[in-house]
C-alpha cells in the first residue's frame, strides 16, 4: 500500500470497460465525489488516500463537513467521517461508509455507522455512478443529520450528578465503557463540561460525548462495536427520560 495525491492517482492505468463490467477509474469517483460534497453544501478536508502496489485499489477517507449560514468556516459539531474504497481488478465494488468512526482498510475491514455499495456491473454507466455517489453521500449524511438533531435534544436533558454515576455502572456493566479507563472517564466528563457549553451542567450530551472521548485510541473493532453500543444505549435511554419542574428523572 502507498499514499497518493490526486495527480499521482491519475497517472494509474484503468482496464477497458466490457459489456459485463464497469471499471470506473479512481480519480472519477473522487471527482464525482467531491463535486456531490460541493453541490450538498458539504466540505471536504483532510483527504487521504492509498493505493494498492498495482494501483487498482483504492482505500480513502476523509473529513466532511458542513458550513455555517454565513459560508465562512464548516460547522465541525456537524463534521463526519466519509471512507471509500474502489477496485478496478473485480477484487469489491464501489462503496462508501460515513460515521463518528470509519474503517476502511486493505484488508477488506469496511465498517462504519452507515454504508452503501454497488457492484461494478454494465448498469454502472456514466450516469448510474453519478447518482449513485449522489444518492449514497446523501444517504449517509441525512442519517448524520438526524443524529445531529437527536444530539441537539440530548443536550437539553439535564441528569443529576447521581443519576450519572448510576449511567456510566451500567455502561461498564455492559462493557460499553471499560472499567480500566473510569479515570479517563472522569477527565473526558470535565473535558465536555468545559468545552461543550450544553443547557445544564450535567446532560445527556455530556455523558455521550465523554464516553466518545474515552473510547478514542482504543483498537478499532472494539471501538466500534462500543460506539454502536454506546448510540443504541442511548437511544433506549432517552425516551424513558421524564421532564419535571426541577430535573430530567431516569
Amino acid at each position: 500500500m502507498k499514499q497518493v495525491t490526486e495527480s499521482e492517482l491519475a497517472l494509474i492505468d484503468r482496464p477497458d470497460f466490457t459489456d459485463t463490467w464497469s471499471p470506473w477509474h479512481h480519480s472519477d469517483v473522487l471527482a464525482q465525489v467531491n463535486t456531490q460534497l460541493t453541490d450538498m453544501g458539504l466540505e471536504p478536508m483532510d483527504n487521504h488516500m492509498e493505493v494498492s502496489d498495482n494501483g487498482m485499489d483504492l482505500f480513502g477517507h476523509m473529513t466532511i463537513a458542513k458550513f455555517d449560514n454565513d459560508g465562512l468556516a464548516p460547522t465541525m459539531r456537524h463534521a463526519k467521517k466519509l471512507g471509500w474504497r474502489n477496485s478496478m481488478q473485480k477484487r469489491f465494488g464501489l462503496g462508501f461508509v460515513a460515521g463518528d468512526e470509519i474503517y476502511v482498510c486493505s484488508n477488506l475491514g469496511f465498517y462504519g455507522d452507515y454504508r452503501e455499495t454497488h457492484i461494478h456491473n454494465a448498469q454502472l454507466d456514466e450516469e448510474r455512478l453519478k447518482q449513485f455517489i449522489r444518492q449514497a453521500i446523501a444517504s449517509v449524511w441525512k442519517e448524520m443529520e438526524n443524529f445531529d438533531n437527536w444530539f441537539s435534544k440530548m443536550s437539553e436533558m439535564q441528569i443529576s450528578f447521581d443519576e450519572l454515576r448510576v449511567l456510566a455502572y451500567d455502561m461498564m456493566d455492559r462493557d460499553i465503557l471499560p472499567p480500566s479507563k473510569f479515570k479517563l472517564f472522569q477527565t473526558s466528563l470535565n473535558e465536555e463540561r468545559a468545552t461543550q457549553q450544553h443547557l445544564h451542567r450535567h446532560s445527556m450530551a455530556h455523558l455521550h460525548g465523554a464516553v466518545t472521548r474515552t473510547l478514542r485510541g482504543g483498537s478499532i473493532n472494539k471501538t466500534m462495536r462500543r460506539t454502536r453500543d454506546l448510540a443504541a444505549y442511548m437511544q433506549e435511554l432517552t425516551p424513558a427520560l421524564v421532564v419535571t419542574e426541577d430535573d430530567l428523572v431516569i
